[in-house]
């Protein structure tokens, strides 16, 4: 089953505490994702960004295998974003896996 690790860390939520709104990622912890996962993370980048689709529907743009930034949302995206960074900034640090 396809799964990924993500996680605010410490350090993105002390910058973000210090003004840098622009910061805000959700680190991708690769050891822990699903293989096929990591692979089609591998093939995002700025010109060929990625449509993710993972978990209950939840989908996102990544331009970076190792994050998923907030600034590369649009519309619904950044709703989700938003609420799954509120989520995991609530215990910094700590992956939270999603399988479907």
């Amino acid at each position: 089953m396809p799964s990924i690790a993500i996680a605010v860390t410490h350090e993105v939520l002390s910058l973000v505490k210090d003004g840098k709104d622009y910061q805000r990622r959700l680190a991708i912890k690769h050891r822990k994702s699903s293989k096929d996962v990591v692979e089609a993370l591998g093939r995002a980048s700025k010109k060929k960004p990625l449509q993710f689709t993972f978990g209950p529907g939840i989908k996102l743009t990544l331009v970076d295998a190792g994050a998923v930034y907030r600034k590369h949302q649009k519309g619904k995206q950044l709703q989700d974003f938003d609420d799954l960074f509120s989520l995991l900034s609530r215990r910094p640090g700590r992956l939270f896996t999603i399988t479907w």
